[in-house]
């Protein structure tokens, strides 16, 4: 199957890849944003237009195809996600309140981290540190999961005018 997101109608798309055919929409609590697929089999879904994300489950019945499991609030307007290549934590980027709020697999809050503003994607390498994109600012934030309390630093990816030899 095949998950996409709504944002017009707020909701989840399944589609059977084989039979190239939508079989079913779950409806979600607000408009999505980014997707996250856990190597679980479970659904992670930011809901834009709020302030929580959604999570559900694959089940057999075709009529229903996403359980949903719960709704977690975080901070307003959730856009980006990522996981730890252990799947055990989750990273999740805000824009109306510019912050990295950080799951556990249960997906409970552990810690935020206030960032610069416009926080879009997010990625979490080997030393557990999250990088984030931001939409304006030409900069990177990158967050020490493992340290909350450590703010954000930043790498400036301002274009530099080159120097003559």
């Amino acid at each position: 199957v095949a998950y996409v997101a709504d944002k017009d109608d707020k909701s989840v798309a399944v589609f059977d890849l084989e039979k190239h055919q939508q079989i079913g929409a779950v409806p979600l609590y607000g408009a999505p944003e980014q997707m996250l697929l856990l190597d679980d089999g479970r659904l992670v879904v930011a809901i834009g237009d709020s302030s929580h994300v959604e999570a559900f489950a694959p089940t057999s019945d075709a009529s229903a195809p996403l359980e949903r499991l719960c709704a977690r609030e975080v901070a307003p307007g959730p856009y980006g996600l990522a996981a730890s290549r252990d799947g055990g934590t989750i990273a999740l980027t805000s824009g109306f309140d510019p912050t990295l709020t950080v799951l556990d697999g249960e997906l409970q809050s552990k810690s935020t981290t206030h960032l610069a503003r416009a926080p879009r994607g997010v990625w979490i390498d080997d030393k557990r540190q999250a990088f984030v994109t931001h939409l304006v600012g030409g900069a990177l934030s990158v967050v020490a999961i493992d340290r909350p309390d450590d703010p954000a630093s930043t790498i400036s990816l301002a274009v530099r005018p080159s120097v003559a030899d």
